[in-house]
């Protein structure tokens, strides 16, 4: 019966999890339009304040997720980074003060809450996929809702003060009854096969964060089609995670090949360009997982690195750069590379562990 109501708690704390994964995602992109960029639009600066904002969220989790590790106290970790951008909402001065807390309180809580989900995912992808899934939709939603500058700060600011208080008490409970510990911190950088595998996970991120960073279809600009992508890029890591645990990682990862092949006729047909969508974001929670096996005492820190992967992906949109690679030839490159970086640091994973 107890070992039954620790997984009953799980479930629950994945769920709550992934709750506040879309709402820390659409409250920091909601302020970033309605507060932080509004007196820079239209000017060159404006650039640098998204490039920080990025920094802050994606960038800044590799250093913090070590000290997290460390810490031992994840929820409690998520609650700070709800408690920054709660401050970021409530501080009334300069909007780059604002812009500080949300970007850090963003990177804060991906921290503690994907720590926590990979420590309860008892080497399974479902609780990862669920987990990152929703921030797609927070994004995009966020988007939606800043730039038509809906009023729904009274909705968020009392539901980020729900959050603080509820990952308080998980971390209470976390405390009490010693569930779902971080172990002793270290870093397996002298294995064996080691930088190899690394490397090959790290670029599968940063080219799917590239990937996606590019996509301007023109049918993408009608309102169908958008939330149409964002549904796919969501139910696409959800389904990845699932799929992975009921038929094989090889075939999740056999998704990026199929992915690529859609992408020659996504320009033409909306439908093979969402299709492509979906199967080339389901990797995401293979590759997360991967990546957190082969720093068994370090997932905080294996995190952060992800995180910053996806920083780096998308640092040439955010430079406004020219986007070569935004062709049919180039999307199926790009998808086939990864699939075969990833099914490579997949295969030789098990000689880091």
């Amino acid at each position: 019966m107890r070992k039954g109501g620790v997984k009953i708690k799980k479930k629950n704390l994945l769920f709550l999890y992934s709750l506040f994964h879309f709402l820390v995602d659409f409250s920091t992109i909601y302020l970033m339009y309605t507060r932080i960029l509004p007196p820079v639009f239209g000017r060159e600066e404006a650039i640098w304040w998204v490039l920080l904002y990025n920094a802050l969220a994606f960038a800044v989790p590799l250093p913090v997720g070590i000290l997290v590790d460390k810490w031992n106290r994840n929820p409690l970790a998520a609650a700070a980074g709800l408690g920054m951008i709660l401050a970021g909402y409530l501080w009334t001065g300069s909007s780059l003060i604002s812009l500080l807390l949300a970007g850090l309180g963003n990177g804060l809580f991906h921290v503690g809450g994907g720590l926590d989900v990979l420590n309860m995912s008892d080497d399974q992808y479902t609780p990862s996929g669920c987990f990152i899934s929703t921030g797609a939709m927070g994004v995009f939603l966020g988007t939606f809702f800043g730039k038509k500058v809906f009023p729904v700060e009274a909705v968020i600011l009392p539901v980020l003060t729900g959050g603080i208080l509820l990952f308080l008490i998980c971390g209470r409970i976390h405390k009490k009854e010693k569930l779902l510990q971080n172990p002793p911190v270290g870093l397996p950088f002298g294995k064996k096969g080691f930088g190899m595998v690394f490397t090959a996970f790290f670029l599968v991120v940063v080219l799917r964060s590239y990937t996606g960073s590019i996509l301007s279809y023109d049918w993408k600009q009608e309102s169908f089609w958008s939330v149409v992508c964002a549904l796919s890029v969501m139910f696409g890591k959800m389904a990845g995670g699932i799929l992975a645990d009921l038929w094989g990682t090889d075939k999740v990862i056999l998704s990026l090949g199929v992915s690529g092949i859609l992408s020659l006729f996504s320009f033409a047909h909306p439908w093979a360009g969402i299709a492509s969508i979906f199967l080339f974001n389901m990797t995401m929670p293979v590759t997360l997982l991967s990546m957190a096996r082969i720093f068994p005492k370090a997932k905080g820190f294996a995190f952060g690195i992800l995180t910053f992967a996806l920083f780096l992906g998308v640092l040439p949109v955010c430079m406004q750069w020219d986007s070569p690679l935004f062709s049919p030839g180039g999307l199926l490159g790009l998808s086939w590379i990864s699939m075969i970086l990833l099914y490579m640091g997949w295969k030789k994973e098990k000689v880091c562990v």
